[in-house]
């Protein structure tokens, strides 16, 4: 019996939280630090401006051959999107976007447009592995049934939560077949 509790303990005490199989900390940046992304379409550059409460708070700018377009974003402690808001949109994911939590997690978006006087909330489920520093991921909107898969990804983060790199293949609709997307981080 004592062997089967020791056993327990020691299974316990080598989980980690699932968010937390990498080690990031956002607030161990300085402020006014940036990293900047390419894609076939954009150049992103996003900054740190500090944190807002219990909050990491940035601003992302992205230029491409249409107009720029600046979006505000937050991010919890353990670098999950809590919050984004451009122009007359606000964005906030609840509890956050998932992003970084290893195994089947499901959150909230709800999507409020001001200037059109619009609110709609979606609910999707991620479904994450982490190994050798690579987090895989699928994303579905509403269950997990294959047709409302939306977005299948494998990307690397830094230790602030900065995407390094990333593919992904984008599941719509009106695709006859998923759409690729890729990011680099500029050196």
């Amino acid at each position: 019996m004592m062997k089967m509790i020791i056993s327990a303990l020691a299974l316990m005490m080598n989980m980690a939280p699932a968010s937390a199989q990498q080690m990031i900390d956002p607030g161990a940046q300085d402020v006014g630090a940036s990293v900047t992304l390419v894609t076939k379409y954009r150049r992103s550059t996003t900054t740190y401006l500090g944190q807002d409460g219990d909050l990491f708070r940035y601003e992302r700018v992205s230029k491409g051959a249409g107009p720029d377009f600046v979006d505000i974003f937050w991010r919890d402690g353990a670098g999950q999107a809590t919050r984004m808001t451009y122009e007359n949109v606000e964005q906030l994911y609840e509890p956050h976007d998932c992003r970084l939590t290893v195994g089947r997690c499901v959150y909230t978006r709800t999507y409020i447009n001001e200037k059109l006087n619009e609110k709609t909330q979606k609910q999707y489920i991620r479904v994450t592995s982490f190994e050798n520093g690579v987090w895989v991921s699928k994303q579905y909107l509403n269950n997990e049934a294959p047709e409302n898969l939306k977005t299948e990804s494998t990307f690397s983060v830094d230790e602030f939560g900065h995407v390094i790199e990333s593919e992904s293949l984008i599941h719509h609709k009106d695709y006859s077949k998923p759409k690729r997307g890729w990011a680099k981080r500029l050196k």
